[in-house]
């Protein structure tokens, strides 16, 4: 299961209607924010799955930048992306 962790930047008057709309989403997990940022760590059961749970973040309109922190794919070693 790729883990992922990235920090979210948004503009700060939307951060928390952006926060709120991805909280619905099972598969993420997100901080506090803090003014125009927040964490957010993503748990997918296939490479596929994450790389597409990742462009969707992206091309919101909202989110005006992602920075990686930390990316865990040490269980999918040797296992065709799914």
């Amino acid at each position: 299961m790729p883990i992922v962790s990235a920090v979210l930047y948004t503009r700060p008057e939307v951060c928390e209607q952006v926060m709120a709309s991805l909280r619905d989403d099972p598969r993420l997990t997100l901080a506090d924010s803090h003014g125009d940022r927040f964490a957010v760590v993503a748990d997918t059961h296939s490479r596929r799955e994450d790389k597409e749970l990742w462009r969707s973040i992206e091309r919101r309109g909202d989110v005006l930048r992602v920075e990686l922190v930390i990316a865990q794919f040490a269980d999918l070693h040797g296992r065709e992306a799914q």
